[in-house]
């Protein structure tokens, strides 16, 4: 796994990881799969077969995106799958995180994917130690062998996600745009990554300053999260953080000060999550 993905693993909680269509069981040999079907075990040497073996090579490549090094090559992944699927939004949200700048959180060592069967794998923080792992399993694919979803440790995890990139929060010339937000199934933390864009004046920003109010109106603030964060004139960054045991569907406030002027110069905004 990338220095920076570790590096999110371990200090947001995520353990990597831990964090839309139906899928059915393979049919019998020589009748065609239907949209989003598992295709596991070892039937005959037919057509199925070919479509197991398929199969198993996108979800080892899926495997080696996620603990890829650099964004762009967790995001190669995404050719693997389908347009707005559960693996798609799943790939896409530690793509985000993975643009957390190292500097801005403690280290880790790097996590390795390794297989489980022929069409999973598991990342573990020790890897002699099953109780640190998280298994990646049950994956489906579409009809264009595209995949779908998976489990993670036997739990769904479209359910879990939100992947937005939608229209930002703008405050002056600076804007927040929320990227994604995870609830992690190995701690039920809410894992978020926002993007953070400057405009003429650089600006510095402190996400463990930040406040989230849940849709339950019980606040929060990040457990861990990115340090603060100097972001040069007309550029960005992506800043991560942990809400703990919060709910989707509340609301962020973020806050910074023109570097130049901090603390006198600061501003606010409200970021919807979910």
């Amino acid at each position: 796994m990338s220095a920076a993905r570790s590096v999110l693993v371990s200090a947001l909680g995520l353990l990597l990881l831990s964090g839309c269509v139906g899928a059915t069981k393979a049919t019998s040999a020589g009748t065609a799969a239907p949209t989003g079907t598992a295709l596991r075990g070892a039937p005959p040497a037919t057509t199925e077969s070919a479509s197991v073996i398929a199969l198993g090579r996108a979800v080892k490549s899926y495997g080696q995106a996620l603990a890829a090094t650099a964004p762009a090559s967790v995001r190669e992944g995404l050719k693997l799958t389908a347009p707005n699927s559960a693996a798609y939004r799943y790939l896409e949200h530690m793509a985000s995180m993975s643009e957390v700048p190292a500097e801005a959180l403690p280290t880790a060592p790097p996590l390795a994917a390794l297989p489980v069967g022929e069409d999973g794998f598991k990342f573990c923080t020790i890897p002699s130690n099953d109780f640190s792992c998280n298994t990646y399993s049950d994956f489906t694919v579409n009809q264009d062998g595209k995949l779908v979803d998976f489990t993670i440790d036997k739990q769904p995890v479209g359910p879990r996600l939100t992947v937005v990139s939608g229209q930002p929060v703008t405050v002056g010339d600076v804007k927040f745009t929320l990227m994604s937000a995870y609830r992690s199934i190995a701690s039920s933390v809410l894992v978020v990554s926002v993007k953070v864009e400057s405009g003429a004046e650089a600006i510095t920003t402190n996400p463990r300053q930040w406040s989230y109010r849940g849709p339950d109106g019980k606040q929060a603030t990040a457990v861990d999260s990115s340090r603060a964060t100097l972001v040069i004139a007309r550029s960005h960054v992506i800043v991560g953080m942990n809400l703990g045991m919060a709910k989707t569907g509340g609301y962020l406030t973020l806050s910074g000060c023109p570097s130049n002027d901090c603390p006198n110069g600061s501003f606010s905004g409200v970021l919807k999550v979910g």
